[in-house]
């Protein structure tokens, strides 16, 4: 029977609570902290993404923007023509 390589872990709970123990204890302060160039390099990614997603934002703000004034031009003469022949209040006064 072969051993995987976290059996000596499980077999060794003590060694297990020390690593632990030890980790915990440590200050953050006292951890090595990367290099500003590798933080910048590590988010470059992330900051892409959200512009990219900004830029979509936008995209889709303007489109409905235009999508709104189109609808409001072709709507505005429907609208003035069905209240002046009164249709709109006849529909009020007498639901079907």
């Amino acid at each position: 029977m072969t051993e995987s390589p976290n059996s000596s872990f499980r077999a060794n709970i003590d060694a297990v609570a020390l690593a632990l123990i030890v980790l915990f204890s440590v200050p953050v302060e006292a951890l090595p902290q990367p290099a500003p160039e590798l933080i910048a390099a590590a988010n470059r990614p992330a900051q892409a993404l959200t512009e990219k997603g900004e830029r979509v934002w936008r995209r889709l703000e303007q489109k409905m923007q235009r999508f709104e004034q189109r609808f409001d031009r072709l709507a505005a003469p429907c609208s003035r023509g069905a209240s002046r022949s009164g249709a709109v209040s006849r529909q009020l006064r007498f639901p079907v």
